[in-house]
């Protein structure tokens, strides 16, 4: 999906990789992109592809925010509402539910 509307894809994390996308938090490559940065949950890519536009991310897009994500920490309260954009329904039922997911495992 990534490579059709014109990105490139890799299964290896290495230097040109910007952006980690997962469907969950689990398993041993989510553990090892953890310690590569942030990751993305799949539905950004879902979104981006019916918007046919890339789309700036959101706290809702995020399965896990690394330390170095200062700027984004910032943007966000501690349960990953943002300070500046707002939030409907659908955005609210993914935060939680990416919330409720990570506290099950």
């Amino acid at each position: 999906m990534v490579a059709e509307n014109g990105g490139t894809f890799s299964m290896n994390l290495n230097n040109s990789v910007t952006h980690c996308v997962a469907a969950d938090s689990k398993g041993i490559k989510y553990q090892a992109a953890k310690r590569h940065g942030d990751i993305i949950n799949y539905s950004w890519i879902l979104d981006c592809c019916s918007q046919k536009k890339l789309l700036h991310l959101q706290p809702k897009h995020f399965l896990f925010l690394s330390n170095s994500s200062k700027k984004l920490q910032e943007e966000i309260d501690e349960f990953s509402d943002s300070y500046y954009q707002d939030l409907d329904l659908a955005d609210i039922k993914q935060v939680y539910l990416h919330r409720s997911l990570s506290f099950l495992l």
